[in-house]
């Protein structure tokens, strides 16, 4: 019985042993993805908030100026940060030509 009490005991500390060690390295691993990642990151998530501004843009019609001028903003950021991304590029052009400009978005388009 006191041998049985030892072994799970035993068992429970290897146990908590290993968790705790995963989870360590786990959390490294990720820190270093995450940094790798990090203007990839940063370029998507602000390409995703102007798509949303052009998105809102289109369907007020009170607010479009605003909105599209934001997207317009956003958009420019993520190309700073992710010059080869297309996205980006067709998002300022969509930008472009919601506030009139659709020589300049021919030419965002042509970048």
């Amino acid at each position: 019985m006191a041998a049985e009490v030892v072994l799970q005991v035993a068992l429970l500390i290897l146990t908590l042993t290993i968790f705790y060690t995963i989870h360590k390295l786990s959390k490294k691993a990720l820190t270093k993805l995450r940094t790798n990642n990090r203007a990839t990151l940063q370029a998507t998530r602000h390409f995703v908030l102007g798509s949303q501004l052009l998105t809102r843009a289109r369907s007020a019609p009170h607010k479009t100026q605003f909105h599209a001028k934001t997207a317009l903003t956003e958009a420019e950021i993520a190309l700073s940060l992710s010059p080869r991304d297309p996205g980006p590029h067709i998002l300022k052009a969509l930008a472009l030509d919601l506030l009139g400009h659709r020589a300049a978005a021919l030419r965002s388009l042509g970048q």
